[in-house]
């Protein structure tokens, strides 16, 4: 009987140590219960107990609800959720009603509305970093930042910011991680917030790459191309599109945005609103799709606001459309409004057309003129001047190394000869008057200077003590706070 007595103790003993580690390690008292069973009765032969994740930190946590507050926003190629006038990180309003952006295609300011999949990411966790450290942003990206680097290449291979947790590599790698996800996702320790990307390290940064954020419970979100908007979908929906037709992609890396902001709570400081423009019409919205009579929406009842606003192009004084009680439908009121307006300021938006009488139609120039003096009633400045010799809001976007020619060659040399200790030349060609178009030998050498002029941004975090002479990502980027700094 007493050996019975012990058995029976040690076997208790067993029981309460194995529930309580399964526990411990997470799992509810139910389903302890049926794996210790199982583990006695020999039913699994081993219970592994995994380690517990690491919590999402707060960075990471205010970035997902940063990303969920823009779902259904449009895709936009280019689109960093940084707002070029005002020259700070847009707000969630902004993106869905457009902003001041760097197109690249077109290599200017545009406005637009929406993000696209780096921009996501970007603008996300920086728009995190602002708000909880009160600190406003003033530059698209910057050394300080939790994300420091607009595009999907640079993000992922900046490893001062972003950890590498797992990689997939070769022609099979996302079905390899697909394959993988599927049998067990728990494996990778995904936390909300981590950024998975998609790259072709074959190609040019700006091909076949593409970055996602995941949320948890097996669910991401995208600014997706494919679905022409910022959506949220299951990983494994995701993949499978990747999949078909084959692996587009050469490499999957799951990334972990690591920043000292994590350990850091301050109480940010009130910020003061911004100035709100016409009452009834959204901060930040401007007018990007043509009207016309018969269309309804949001778009037409802030056409008619924007338009009561001016006793000259007031759709009624009382009644339905008049201030106050403006409606969703683009009716005869609205389209003899639009006419009105129109041959007000028939030198911007009829002449061009050789028209002399308004149609009623709201097109690019009627909308441009609506956008115009949205602005202005939100008191924002005009873009500055910024270098004499640099085009109005232009900011480098592209790699520039010895041999190559072009017009960010002279506008390189032109920022470069802006400071007298990294001019290229006093007098001749290269010198400030007379810059060409052409990276040569002088280009190179006043490059060179200007890194090692501020080595501590541009050198230091790549471990270098010397120039070289290449413009990459944290050349542009230093040379471009220098741009924006002159425009203040």
């Amino acid at each position: 009987m007493r050996e019975i007595g012990c058995l029976t103790v040690v076997i208790v003993v067993f029981v309460a140590g194995l529930l309580a580690g399964l526990y411990l390690a997470g799992y509810g008292p139910a389903e302890g219960i049926r794996l210790a069973e199982e583990k006695i009765r020999g039913v699994v032969e081993e219970v592994t107990i995994p380690p517990p994740q690491p919590p999402a930190t707060p960075l990471s946590t205010r970035a997902v609800e940063n990303a969920r507050s823009v779902l259904e926003a449009p895709y936009l190629w280019g689109g960093k959720g940084f707002c070029f006038h005002g020259m700070r990180i847009a707000e969630p309003a902004q993106i869905f009603g457009g902003y001041w952006y760097w197109d690249p295609a077109n290599q200017r300011l545009e406005q637009g509305r929406g993000l696209d999949c780096s921009g996501l990411i970007l603008w996300a966790y920086n728009k995190a970093w602002e708000n909880m450290t009160g600190r406003q942003i003033n530059q698209v990206s910057h050394p300080d930042r939790p994300v420091r680097f607009e595009g999907t290449s640079e993000q992922w291979y900046d490893r001062d910011r972003m950890e590498h947790r797992h990689t997939f590599e070769g022609a099979s790698a996302v079905t390899n991680f697909l394959n993988a996800y599927k049998d067990d996702p728990g494996q990778f320790g995904l936390l909300p917030g981590d950024p998975i990307y998609f790259l072709d390290p074959n190609l040019a940064r700006t091909q076949w790459n593409h970055v996602v954020m995941y949320i948890g419970d097996g669910q991401i979100i995208h600014a997706s191309g494919y679905h022409d908007r910022v959506v949220e979908e299951p990983l494994v929906d995701a993949l499978t599109h990747y999949t078909e037709g084959g692996d587009w992609f050469r490499l999957v890396g799951l990334g972990r945005v690591r920043a000292p902001i994590d350990e850091i709570r301050p109480s940010p400081p009130p910020v003061q609103p911004p100035p709100e423009g016409i009452e009834g019409i959204p901060h930040g919205f401007i007018f990007v799709n043509d009207l016309s009579y018969g269309m309804s929406g949001d778009d037409v009842r802030y056409l008619q606001i924007a338009l009561n606003a001016d006793p000259d192009t007031r759709l009624a004084e009382t009644g339905p459309g008049s201030p106050g009680h403006e409606t969703d439908v683009f009716g005869p009121l609205t389209k003899a409004a639009v006419i009105r307006f129109q041959e007000k300021y028939a030198a911007e938006i009829l002449a061009p057309l050789s028209l002399t009488e308004g149609t009623g139609f709201v097109g690019p120039r009627t909308r441009a003129k609506l956008n115009a003096l949205l602005l202005a009633a939100r008191a924002v400045e005009p873009l500055p001047e910024g270098i004499e010799g640099i085009p109005h809001g232009f900011i480098f976007v592209n790699d520039l190394s010895y041999g190559m020619s072009g017009d960010d060659v002279r506008y390189l040399q032109i920022a470069l000869n802006a400071d007298p200790d990294t001019r290229l030349a006093e007098t001749g060609p290269g010198s400030p008057g007379h810059e060409t178009d052409v990276f040569g030998p002088l280009t190179k050498a006043a490059v060179i200077r200007f890194q090692e002029k501020y080595a501590a941004e541009i050198l230091a975090p790549l471990s270098l003590t010397e120039g070289t002479g290449f413009v990459g990502p944290r050349t542009r980027a230093k040379l471009n706070a220098l741009l924006l700094a002159a425009r203040e």
